[in-house]
Protein backbone atom coordinates (compact mmCIF):
# COMPACT_ATOMS: atom_id res chain seq x y z
CA UNK A 1 0.00 0.00 0.00
CA UNK A 2 2.27 3.48 1.12
CA UNK A 3 5.01 1.06 0.83
CA UNK A 4 6.12 1.25 -3.17
CA UNK A 5 5.16 5.25 -3.16
CA UNK A 6 7.35 5.74 -0.05
CA UNK A 7 10.00 3.91 -1.58
CA UNK A 8 9.65 5.18 -5.10
CA UNK A 9 10.12 8.66 -3.09
CA UNK A 10 12.87 7.56 -1.53
CA UNK A 11 14.92 6.69 -4.27
CA UNK A 12 14.14 10.14 -6.13
CA UNK A 13 14.93 11.60 -3.45
CA UNK A 14 18.48 9.95 -2.47
CA UNK A 15 19.70 10.29 -5.82
CA UNK A 16 18.81 14.23 -6.22
CA UNK A 17 20.59 14.36 -2.88
CA UNK A 18 23.45 12.86 -4.16
CA UNK A 19 23.43 15.42 -6.90
CA UNK A 20 23.25 18.35 -5.00
CA UNK A 21 26.24 17.08 -2.68
CA UNK A 22 27.82 16.78 -5.96
CA UNK A 23 27.86 20.30 -6.30
CA UNK A 24 29.47 21.30 -3.17
CA UNK A 25 33.22 20.19 -3.92
CA UNK A 26 33.66 22.18 -7.45
CA UNK A 27 36.63 23.96 -7.85
CA UNK A 28 38.43 25.77 -10.38
CA UNK A 29 41.94 26.87 -11.69
CA UNK A 30 43.66 30.01 -13.04
CA UNK A 31 45.92 29.88 -15.46
CA UNK A 32 47.66 32.55 -17.65
CA UNK A 33 51.04 34.29 -18.66
CA UNK A 34 52.82 36.94 -17.79
CA UNK A 35 54.23 39.07 -20.25
CA UNK A 36 56.39 42.73 -20.57
CA UNK A 37 55.11 46.23 -22.13
CA UNK A 38 56.80 44.69 -25.77
CA UNK A 39 54.88 40.94 -25.21
CA UNK A 40 57.90 39.48 -24.33
CA UNK A 41 57.37 36.30 -21.22
CA UNK A 42 58.65 36.84 -17.55
CA UNK A 43 60.01 34.07 -16.18
CA UNK A 44 60.06 33.59 -12.38
CA UNK A 45 57.82 36.82 -12.26
CA UNK A 46 55.61 36.43 -9.47
CA UNK A 47 51.41 35.80 -9.81
CA UNK A 48 49.18 37.14 -7.33
CA UNK A 49 45.33 36.44 -6.68
CA UNK A 50 43.19 37.85 -3.94
CA UNK A 51 39.43 38.44 -3.12
CA UNK A 52 37.41 38.78 0.04
CA UNK A 53 35.67 35.29 -1.53
CA UNK A 54 38.51 33.82 -2.00
CA UNK A 55 37.94 30.45 0.88
CA UNK A 56 42.33 30.00 2.08
CA UNK A 57 43.44 33.62 1.53
CA UNK A 58 45.47 35.50 -0.84
CA UNK A 59 47.73 33.28 -3.13
CA UNK A 60 50.90 33.53 -5.00
CA UNK A 61 52.51 31.69 -7.96
CA UNK A 62 56.21 32.00 -9.91
CA UNK A 63 56.11 32.09 -13.48
CA UNK A 64 57.73 29.47 -15.55
CA UNK A 65 60.35 29.92 -18.38
CA UNK A 66 57.75 30.40 -20.20
CA UNK A 67 55.68 33.27 -18.07
CA UNK A 68 52.97 30.62 -17.05
CA UNK A 69 50.96 30.65 -14.06
CA UNK A 70 48.83 28.46 -12.50
CA UNK A 71 46.47 28.79 -9.59
CA UNK A 72 45.19 24.95 -8.96
CA UNK A 73 42.14 24.00 -6.70
CA UNK A 74 40.59 26.88 -6.27
CA UNK A 75 37.68 27.16 -3.99
CA UNK A 76 34.17 28.57 -5.78
CA UNK A 77 34.12 30.57 -2.82
CA UNK A 78 31.11 29.28 -0.78
CA UNK A 79 31.52 29.91 2.65
CA UNK A 80 32.60 27.01 4.78
CA UNK A 81 29.87 27.56 7.64
CA UNK A 82 26.95 26.96 4.96
CA UNK A 83 28.94 24.38 2.91
CA UNK A 84 29.43 22.49 6.42
CA UNK A 85 25.78 22.90 7.84
CA UNK A 86 24.36 21.67 4.53
CA UNK A 87 26.84 18.63 3.66
CA UNK A 88 25.91 17.60 7.24
CA UNK A 89 22.18 17.71 6.58
CA UNK A 90 22.59 16.25 3.36
CA UNK A 91 24.49 13.42 4.26
CA UNK A 92 21.90 12.76 7.67
CA UNK A 93 19.19 13.09 5.12
CA UNK A 94 21.44 10.53 2.96
CA UNK A 95 22.15 8.20 5.19
CA UNK A 96 18.04 8.07 6.84
CA UNK A 97 16.79 7.08 3.33
CA UNK A 98 19.19 4.76 2.70
CA UNK A 99 17.96 2.73 6.02
CA UNK A 100 14.35 3.59 5.40
CA UNK A 101 14.61 2.14 1.90
CA UNK A 102 16.67 -1.06 3.09
CA UNK A 103 13.91 -1.62 6.08
CA UNK A 104 10.76 -1.08 3.95
CA UNK A 105 12.58 -3.62 0.92
CA UNK A 106 13.32 -6.34 4.10
CA UNK A 107 10.15 -5.50 5.71
CA UNK A 108 11.62 -4.11 9.40
CA UNK A 109 9.25 -2.44 11.67
CA UNK A 110 11.05 0.44 12.20
CA UNK A 111 11.09 1.30 8.74
CA UNK A 112 8.45 3.81 8.78
CA UNK A 113 9.53 5.91 11.96
CA UNK A 114 13.04 5.30 9.60
CA UNK A 115 11.07 6.79 6.18
CA UNK A 116 9.07 9.50 8.81
CA UNK A 117 12.80 10.68 10.38
CA UNK A 118 14.27 11.25 6.92
CA UNK A 119 11.31 12.61 5.72
CA UNK A 120 11.32 15.52 8.39
CA UNK A 121 14.86 15.89 8.70
CA UNK A 122 15.53 16.19 4.56
CA UNK A 123 12.80 18.49 4.53
CA UNK A 124 14.03 20.61 7.41
CA UNK A 125 16.96 20.93 6.16
CA UNK A 126 16.10 22.03 2.73
CA UNK A 127 14.14 24.63 3.94
CA UNK A 128 16.65 25.91 6.18
CA UNK A 129 19.50 25.52 3.44
CA UNK A 130 17.81 26.94 0.42
CA UNK A 131 17.31 30.61 2.00
CA UNK A 132 20.49 30.09 3.50
CA UNK A 133 22.35 29.82 0.14
CA UNK A 134 20.93 32.65 -0.88
CA UNK A 135 21.79 34.71 1.88
CA UNK A 136 25.29 33.47 2.42
CA UNK A 137 25.51 34.16 -1.66
CA UNK A 138 26.40 30.84 -2.39
CA UNK A 139 24.27 30.43 -5.10
CA UNK A 140 26.39 32.90 -7.03
CA UNK A 141 29.43 30.33 -6.70
CA UNK A 142 27.40 27.29 -8.26
CA UNK A 143 29.10 27.71 -11.50
CA UNK A 144 27.70 25.01 -13.72
CA UNK A 145 26.16 23.08 -10.72
CA UNK A 146 23.23 25.43 -11.61
CA UNK A 147 20.89 22.98 -11.48
CA UNK A 148 20.89 22.07 -7.95
CA UNK A 149 19.20 25.63 -6.48
CA UNK A 150 16.69 25.96 -10.00
CA UNK A 151 15.70 21.95 -10.34
CA UNK A 152 17.19 19.61 -8.15
CA UNK A 153 16.42 21.40 -4.20
CA UNK A 154 12.65 22.09 -5.45
CA UNK A 155 11.88 18.57 -6.61
CA UNK A 156 13.81 17.46 -3.00
CA UNK A 157 11.14 19.65 -1.48
CA UNK A 158 8.19 18.17 -3.51
CA UNK A 159 9.60 14.46 -3.34
CA UNK A 160 9.43 15.50 0.43
CA UNK A 161 6.19 16.40 0.22
CA UNK A 162 4.78 13.88 -1.71
CA UNK A 163 6.77 11.31 0.90
CA UNK A 164 5.08 13.35 3.87
CA UNK A 165 1.78 13.12 2.20
CA UNK A 166 1.72 9.86 1.68
CA UNK A 167 2.79 8.78 5.19
CA UNK A 168 -0.14 11.35 6.52
CA UNK A 169 -2.27 9.38 4.30
CA UNK A 170 -1.67 5.76 5.11
CA UNK A 171 -1.56 6.59 8.97
CA UNK A 172 -5.20 7.92 8.36
CA UNK A 173 -6.07 4.48 6.36
CA UNK A 174 -4.61 2.56 9.21
CA UNK A 175 -6.64 4.43 12.24
CA UNK A 176 -9.99 4.39 10.83
CA UNK A 177 -9.21 0.08 9.75
CA UNK A 178 -8.25 0.09 13.81
CA UNK A 179 -11.81 2.06 14.21
CA UNK A 180 -14.26 0.97 12.70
Amino acid sequence: MYRPRIMVFATVTVLLTVIAAEAQVTTGSMLGTVRDDSGGVLPGATASIASPALIGGAREAVTSNNGLFRFPNLSPGISPGFAVATAAGDLLTAALALLAFIGLCRGWGIARRLTWAYTVVGLADLLVALPHAAHTGAVAHLAAQWYVPVLAGPLMVVAHGACLTTLLRSRRVEASKSHP
